[in-house]
């Protein structure tokens, strides 16, 4: 596994990728995430719930939707990139 996609870490408690700046979790870390839950998509809900109540006491000027669309609402869909692919 590469380095850039390791580093995509959330910095706490403002909860950006430590390796793009995106809000947390980033493009390529869901990306990554979706590749290592495959097939066992609850278990990915449950360390999603757990960043997401975690986050809750850090990002208080959140409502709890911008808190629930940002850490679990995507994972139904497509990961698409809002930057260029980092290499």
């Amino acid at each position: 596994m590469s380095d850039a996609v390791t580093n995509h870490v959330a910095l706490r408690p403002n909860w950006s990728c430590v390796s793009c700046g995106q809000e947390w979790p980033c493009t390529v870390r869901k990306r990554r995430l979706k590749y290592l839950y495959q097939g066992n998509p609850a278990e990915l809900g449950n360390q999603l719930r757990l960043w997401l109540e975690q986050a809750r006491g850090e990002l208080p000027a959140l409502t709890e939707q911008e808190l629930t669309d940002r850490f679990v609402g995507w994972t139904d869909r497509p990961v698409t990139r809002r930057e260029p692919e980092l290499s």
